[in-house]
């Protein structure tokens, strides 16, 4: 393995990995009881029906993207399960509501606690992960650009998940102020 010279260093790289993995998975179960819990306190919600029907389709789009990357035909794929994409929209309904629902929670909440992304915390997230290419120039300015241009908003997106994950974390220890 590139980069790995000794069984010490893969010991290594597992245990860092592994650690990195719980990380994850420990704050996305945070992430998902939090919303779960205050979506759970909302007595009625109110949307648009077209917002459930975007989403509806964003989620059908989502599955033909993965049939058609996994190498079938997105009519054959359909054939052989017994499904059209109206079935598909019917299965989705719910969800998509569930989705909406859990959106317009976290969308809440970010504004009720207040949380933003600096601009300085935006350009650190793009330095870090341009620095992962520190010994390739050529590819470190691509990848800023990408960042910049066209990954923006995934990163400011992930970056305002870690302040809701971070807020939820100090809420259930009873750490967080007022």
């Amino acid at each position: 393995v590139e980069g790995l010279e000794t069984v010490e260093s893969l010991r290594e790289d597992i245990r860092q990995n592994l650690e990195k993995a719980a990380e994850n998975q420990f704050k996305q179960d945070v992430f998902q009881s939090g919303l779960e819990e205050m979506t759970e306190n909302v007595e009625e919600m109110l949307y648009p029906p077209a917002v459930v029907a975007q989403e509806v389709t964003r989620m059908v789009e989502d599955m033909k993207g993965r049939v058609t990357r996994s190498g079938m035909d997105w009519e054959m794929w359909l054939a052989s399960n017994e499904r059209t994409e109206e079935d598909l929209q019917d299965d989705y309904e719910e969800a998509a509501v569930d989705q909406v629902g859990r959106s317009l929670v976290m969308q809440q909440f970010v504004q009720l606690e207040q949380l933003k992304v600096s601009s300085e915390e935006f350009d650190a997230e793009i330095d870090k992960r341009v620095g992962e290419y520190d010994d390739n120039p050529e590819m470190q300015q691509m990848m800023k650009q990408f960042w910049v241009q066209s990954g923006g908003e995934m990163i400011a997106q992930e970056l305002i998940y870690d302040k809701v994950y971070d807020r939820l974390l100090a809420i259930y220890a009873g750490e967080a102020p007022d």
